[in-house]
């Protein structure tokens, strides 16, 4: 090597050597000499190079509160920190939530090769080739198990109140009254009654369908049904020019005194207990228990001004919620006068 450029840092040939690169060596013992050829330096990446990089679950058998391991977490990485347990921390032992540790700290080592020593000298084997390329990626696992269940939502709210028997509702109040003389029919026009007028013999919220009472049980119907026609016919109606088809729509016109010449509600209309109808082949009615129809009522404030605002009882059955309010001045009185308040000659007849 005299004259040659020393070369004492890695691999190199300063004198062009055919044999190519050569370099110093550490212990002349070793290879028997001071310097030795160099193996070909090969660039490919090999498979312990990318497994070297690669991020490898630590879970090592370890579960979590579910009994579900890393591999599950990278299918569902939602699950991260989630359901962690004392021998389990997903963010520190699987890779999908930022855990893991790296291919090259994991893989377990061969165990070191232990040398024979013998009398003759030991010849160095050939250098192991270079590693093959890259396999392929292989198929991805099984998906895991569906994840826990959440918490259970809030209860919704309540049900609507249970549904009443099916049939019709009949009131059974009978011959009893109010202690202002009413009858169950007359709370369907006015349900606010409900309540604030029972006496001895009637309790509206027990006898009265309107109030949530009377009876659901099968109610028996005639042997043959009647047919009511009105007999308004040819008339041209009442003081309004109103109708019997217009008292079926407004029952509580029927209190009223709207008549003329040609027109009386109580004897032509069906909804006020006249009209035409197959009579003769229905049962005669029960004379022990008083006629419930619509009575005859007339309104009594003839004479009046009418009340506070100059409304008269005609005003006050189109719009039976003023009854409710304090409108009376000192010549008129809806609740006395009015027959759709109350009032008017039905109630006359009750104080005579």
């Amino acid at each position: 090597m005299t004259g040659a450029e020393p070369c004492t840092d890695g691999c190199c040939n300063p004198d062009s050597d055919p044999g190519g690169s050569w370099c110093a060596v550490v212990d002349a013992n070793c290879q028997g000499a001071n310097w030795g050829y160099c193996a070909d330096v090969d660039t490919t990446v090999t498979v312990d190079d990318v497994i070297s990089q690669e991020c490898v679950d630590t879970d090592a058998g370890a579960a979590d509160v579910d009994g579900d391991v890393c591999w599950q977490y990278s299918v569902f990485p939602q699950w991260c920190s989630g359901y962690d347990d004392e021998d389990f921390t997903s963010s520190v032992m699987c890779c999908a939530c930022g855990g893991g540790g790296s291919a090259g700290s994991v893989v377990p080592v061969d165990p070191p090769v232990v040398p024979v020593v013998t009398d003759s000298p030991v010849t160095a084997g050939p250098a192991a080739g270079p590693a093959g390329p890259t396999g392929p990626t292989g198929p991805a696992g099984p998906a895991g198990p569906a994840g826990p269940a959440g918490p259970a939502g809030p209860p919704g709210p309540p049900g609507g109140p249970p549904s009443s028997a099916p049939g019709l509702c009949a009131d059974t109040d009978g011959s009893a009254s109010d202690r202002d003389g009413d009858y169950c029919w007359g709370y369907s026009d006015h349900p606010q009654w409900c309540g604030g007028f029972d006496d001895d013999d009637f309790t509206s919220n027990s006898m009265c369908c309107a109030c949530g009472g009377g009876s659901t049980e099968a109610v028996p119907t005639p042997t043959v049904p009647l047919q009511c026609t009105d007999g308004d016919a040819g008339s041209t109606g009442d003081v309004d020019g109103d109708l019997c088809e217009a008292y079926t729509a407004n029952p509580a016109w029927c209190q009223g005194n709207f008549g003329d010449d040609d027109f009386t509600a109580s004897t032509m209309c069906c909804a006020c207990g006249g009209g035409s109808g197959s009579s003769s082949t229905s049962e005669p009615p029960d004379q022990s228990v008083p006629d419930q129809s619509a009575p005859s009522c007339t309104d009594t404030d003839t004479g009046s001004t009418g009340d506070k605002d100059g409304d008269l009882c005609v005003q006050y059955t189109a719009n039976q919620q003023w009854c409710m309010g304090d409108f009376g001045d000192d010549d008129f009185t809806a609740s006395t006068m009015c027959c759709a308040c109350g009032g008017g000659t039905a109630m006359q007849e009750r104080i005579w």
